[in-house]
Parts: structure tokens; sequence; C-alpha cells
């Protein structure tokens, strides 16, 4: 009898989601400053050769508002029998006044500080329920005003890394990925295929496949993420 090997679910590749904090210096503009999920003095912005991730996570305006949230697109290189494929990132920028932490580095001289938490999984799939688990991480490692506290960041990390292996949110009962998105852009974007994309919603599973499908491939656009409301 043919043995055949069962297909892999979707995400389920091997890739364990990593957090980050990207920090905005005075001198040097932003820059990574900490990765969960990864052995100590590994780099995956070095090791993947993604030199734009601390522009992308920290982008231009967020200074405006108490909190912002930035989705981008990483390309994870080949290697051995692993074929090169695309990483999705979502980070959450949040300030606070300088003169409220509670041990302040010499490096800060801003009267403001800017950093943020930045999750890196392998789908963007569930990125409502994320947004909405990252923000409340970002605010309480901020409401701390100690940021060499970093416990917070290490549990989610491995909570995700958890709920990866254990397969959470796979099952049709526990989907929530369309959790925080704005149906205004949602059409804006879409145009005429949203009700194309409106029947694939009614005929899942068979169809499910193909909304994501489309859905990654806007991801990875230029204009990426404009039907996310921010």
């Amino acid at each position: 009898m043919e043995n055949k090997e069962a297909a892999p679910a979707p995400g389920n590749n091997g890739f364990v989601p990593l957090v980050t904090v990207v920090g905005f210096h005075h001198a040097r503009g932003p820059e990574v400053e900490s990765w969960y999920g990864v052995e100590e003095g590994v780099d995956p912005a070095l090791d993947n050769d993604w030199p734009l991730l601390p522009f992308m996570a920290l982008s231009d305006g967020a200074h405006t508002s108490s909190e912002d949230f930035s989705y981008f697109t990483l390309l994870r290189p080949a290697r051995g029998s692993l074929p090169a494929t695309s990483l999705f990132g979502i980070s959450c920028t949040r300030q606070m006044d300088a003169s409220l932490l509670l041990n302040r580095p010499a490096d800060v001289t801003r009267s403001t500080v800017q950093k943020a938490v930045v999750v890196i999984a392998d789908s963007p799939q569930f990125f409502g329920m994320l947004r909405e688990r990252l923000s409340v991480v970002t605010s309480a490692w901020f409401a701390q005003k100690e940021f060499t506290d970093t416990e917070i960041l290490k549990r989610f990390q491995e909570s995700l890394k958890e709920e990866k292996e254990r397969g959470v949110g796979l099952a049709e009962e526990d989907r929530e990925e369309y959790l925080g998105m704005s149906l205004r852009e949602l059409v804006r974007e879409f145009k005429w295929q949203t009700l194309v994309l409106f029947k694939c919603c009614l005929l899942q599973p068979k169809a499910s496949s193909m909304w994501m499908q489309i859905l990654e491939q806007r991801l990875t656009s230029a204009d990426a993420f404009l039907w996310v409301e921010v």
C-alpha cells in the first residue's frame, strides 16, 4: 500500500512566531532593540537581510497618535529544502513622556520615548484578533514605566508559540480573522471583488483558500493593508 504524506495545515510550516521591539533612537533613528523567540545572540533581521524592518515597524507619523499600527511583509530566504516564503508583520507603536520612566537611560535625550512591539508570523489570517492582543500587551508594557522589564513580552511570544503548536485558531469555531476589519476600507480596496469574496465566505470551507490567496496577494503589494482600519 502506498503511503501518502498528509498535506500540512495552513500556517503549519514550522515557523515559530517572533516578537521584537523597535525603538526610535535620537541619533540613529528606528532600530531593533531586542528579539523574543530566538536564541540569545541571534538577530533574524541580520540573518534574513531585513534592513528595512525598523522603518516598516515604526512608521512615519506614528508620533502623532497615542497608538498606531503598521502592517508589512518580509521575505524569508530559501534555506536547504525550505523554499523562500513571505512572512507577515504587525506592529503596535506607542509613546510616553520620558520624565515618567522609573529608570531613564542616559541615551534618552528627547522628551518622549517611542517604541513598537512587533509580531512576525507566517500568515496574516488571524491579524484581526492578534491586533487586539498586541494592543493590550504593548499598553501593559508601557504602563510599567520600566522598559528593561520584558517579562510580559517573553510570555506573549511563548503564548503565540504554544498556540501555534496546539493549532489554536485553526478550528472553524475558533476563527476570528475578521475582528478589527473595516468594511468601508474592504469595499474601497477590493471594489467589485468584494462580492466575490462575500460569496467565498458563504461557500466556506470549500472556497476559504481562495479568500486567503487573494488577501495574501494584496498584502504583498505596495499598497498593502489599506483594507484594515488603523
